[in-house]
């Protein structure tokens, strides 16, 4: 018994998952196949933390919304693929995307302590040794991956003092060619007056 949650990267990779398992009788006989992700509905999120029926078991689907901020109790089976989406600013495109990327080390070890809250769990990475070795240990801050318009905005709204300066002294502080590159953009606007 016990639930098995696996990690996928996003939406896309539940969806086609999840058609693929329920394509296979053997697997819908045993498992309720349960979606988590930010886009469902929170009364079809909280199916995940109700007890399956005699009989059956969960196989709960996964984004990285489980790594942290949710408990699953009865989660003994965790299989990671130790990927997951980041937004990412495309500087010489001037627009952002969300891209699949490897999942740092620490999100990995989240991932495993998901499991063996009432007993033993186990964790299948699908990953190779080797692949994981390389893993980063944290995944790149967004603050250093991001279009800065919006921090430089919010920073002016609350009167936080010059963005250069604020941002500069953050603890994963962006690039700073990267926030000259968003308030001249501000500037060109006229959505910002910033002193040089």
């Amino acid at each position: 018994g016990g639930a098995v949650v696996v990690f996928l990267p996003g939406w896309p990779s539940i969806q086609g998952l999840l058609w693929v398992l329920r394509q296979e009788p053997e697997i819908t006989a045993i498992f309720d196949l349960l979606p988590l992700h930010s886009q469902i509905p929170p009364e079809d999120q909280q199916k995940v933390f109700q007890k399956p029926p005699p009989g059956r078991r969960k196989c709960i689907l996964s984004t990285n919304i489980a790594e942290t901020s949710l408990t699953i109790e009865d989660a003994v089976y965790i299989i990671d693929t130790c990927k997951c989406k980041l937004k990412y600013f495309h500087s010489e495109r001037q627009m952002s995307s969300l891209d699949v990327s490897w999942a740092g080390k620490s999100n990995c070890k989240q991932r495993r302590g998901r499991c063996g809250r009432v007993r033993d769990g186990f964790c299948f990475r699908l990953i190779t040794k080797a692949r994981y070795e390389h893993l980063q240990e944290h995944i790149m801050p967004e603050m250093m991956r991001c279009e800065m318009m919006e921090p430089i905005l919010a920073i002016l709204r609350l009167r936080l003092g010059d963005p250069r300066y604020v941002l500069h002294n953050c603890i994963d502080p962006p690039p700073p060619q990267a926030v000259e590159d968003a308030l001249k953009k501000l500037m060109t606007m006229r959505a910002v007056e910033v002193r040089a």
